[in-house]
């Protein structure tokens, strides 16, 4: 094994990580947040509602013995994926706020402080953005 790769029987697979030590971390500049809702709303809205729909429909079917159950089911169902839906995007509209009025803020701030390796102190001066 040699620089993470390996060779076994003429194939070759390699590996590569990325590893942040706590000092890279802390003195790491800031990101932007994801804005897109969509994917994540679907994907799991759709999965929660089928779960949600199928025991109560289980529920239902058990304890009316009839096609109650079913109703229940598709009630519950998209009242789930409803509420996925919501919460998603009121995520991502966080986040676009965020990215929007105080991502500037902090970026400015990061690129205008520096860390001192002698005395490892990380030197931010404090700065207001006026967001118009």
């Amino acid at each position: 094994m040699v620089d993470g790769s390996l060779a076994v029987a003429g194939t070759k697979t390699s590996t590569n990580t990325t590893v942040k030590t706590a000092l890279a971390q802390k003195l790491a500049m800031p990101t932007k947040r994801t804005e897109s809702w969509i994917f994540y709303g679907l994907f799991f809205g759709v999965g929660f509602a089928w779960l949600g729909g199928a025991i109560v429909g289980f529920l239902g079917v058990a304890i009316f013995n009839s096609a109650v159950g079913a109703i229940f089911a598709i009630i519950a169902g998209t009242c789930i994926f409803l509420h996925c839906m919501k919460h998603y995007r009121d995520c991502a509209r966080r986040n676009a706020k965020y990215n929007k009025l105080d991502y500037q803020n902090e970026k400015a701030q990061w690129d205008l402080g520096f860390y001192c390796h002698r005395c490892e102190n990380v030197f931010v001066p404090k700065i207001k953005i006026n967001h118009v």
